[in-house]
């Protein structure tokens, strides 16, 4: 019999706690100067995890490992978050908010974190058809609790590893000439410090999870909807290309396993419709351009091989399916990957892995009321 490689299973036990109480005010008209509304209040989270286990085996039916003691650490941590917004209408045509949130993020071994995330925007009604924006917005994310405490050399990280930031800058408009269709675009500059990634060239004695410097990144992304009351279609299509980085997994202009561009097209129509019967048919393909994806001293089928210049091509997945209705019953057939296309994905793994090809999905559900 062939050996099918090697599993890992890591389950745990947590309860979450949160609540958000809010504020919202609005000031009277001031003239010339427009009126608005004013909004404050704070969001507060409570984590525990009280159990976990794990085990590891091979060939998908056999265990030879058990974690002796727990593979993610029990502990705590709580989150308090204030935040205030205002939204000042001076005109029919001009919109102004200005917002911020301090996020103070106590740890399970006691250290408390806190970051400041302002955000502004301003809008731009041209006229009932087109809509300007500009902001910017700096956000923050914890690191996850799972890789802090994680003992799995899997998936282990640092505990002191480091919130995640994003300063992020754009300019968008919105077209919706009609009732039907819609046109929406972005440009965006984004620029994230410290955000986490999963370093496949590291030996077995560093932790694969680790803070990245720094990524500078701008791109287009364009939507187009047309809606009737049987049919919808949307199409979107994103280019981006990096601008600058450092101690970060990208050449040039391009990240490593990340395409500059890539489409969606989504269609779906309602074939019947009868009384309480309907049946409805869609489709959905994804377009997904070049990447480029190294392989560096990795044995495949007993050869040891490196490719710095290795590029997954251009490729095409289409779904289908269809969804009948009757009341509240509903039934639905899903095809996935429809001409079962052998394609490749690279990312938290040494080498890109094949991804799934054809199969389909029967499923009944029925909505209670």
């Amino acid at each position: 019999t062939g050996h099918y490689g090697f599993f890992q299973v890591i389950n745990w036990s947590e309860y979450a706690l949160g609540g958000i109480a809010t504020i919202n005010y609005s000031y009277p008209d001031l003239g010339i100067l427009g009126k608005g509304n004013l909004l404050f209040g704070i969001q507060t989270e409570y984590m525990n995890l009280y159990g976990s286990e794990g085990f590891v085996g091979e060939n998908f039916n056999q265990v030879f490992k058990y974690w002796p003691v727990n593979p993610i650490a029990i502990g705590h941590e709580i989150s308090y978050s204030p935040f205030i917004q205002i939204k000042h209408t001076f005109n029919k045509n001009w919109i102004l908010n200005v917002g911020g949130r301090e996020d103070l993020k106590k740890r399970k071994n006691g250290k408390l974190y806190s970051s400041f995330s302002p955000r502004i925007s301003l809008i731009y009604l041209m006229n009932k058809y087109l809509t300007l924006k500009t902001s910017y917005s700096r956000s923050f994310v914890d690191a996850p609790y799972f890789y802090r405490y994680n003992e799995s050399p899997s998936y282990k990280g640092p505990e002191d590893l480091r919130p995640e930031y994003m300063n992020a800058v754009q300019f968008s408009f919105n077209y919706k000439p009609n009732s039907r269709f819609l046109w929406d675009g972005v440009f965006f500059y984004n620029n994230l410090t410290n955000f986490i990634f999963r370093d496949t060239n590291l030996s077995s004695d560093d932790y694969p999870y680790m803070n990245a410097g720094e990524l500078q990144t701008f791109g287009i992304e364009n939507t187009l909807q047309y809606i009737t009351p049987r049919f919808f279609a949307n199409f979107n299509i994103t280019w981006q290309t990096v601008l600058d980085g450092k101690n970060y997994m990208f050449r040039g202009h391009q990240n490593y396993n990340i395409p500059n561009w890539f489409a969606n097209l989504t269609l779906q129509g309602n074939l019947f419709k009868q009384k309480e019967h309907a049946v409805w048919l869609y489709g959905s393909g994804r377009l997904i351009g070049k990447q480029l994806s190294p392989i560096d001293n990795i044995v495949i089928g007993g050869i040891n091989r490196t490719d710095h210049e290795y590029t997954l091509p251009t490729e095409f997945i289409l779904n289908a399916g269809i969804r009948y209705q009757y009341k509240r019953i509903e039934t639905q057939l899903a095809f996935y990957n429809l001409f079962d296309n052998e394609y490749y994905q690279g990312g938290s793994t040494p080498i890109p892995y094949i991804q799934q090809g054809f199969s389909l999905l029967l499923s009944l559900s029925y909505t209670l009321k």
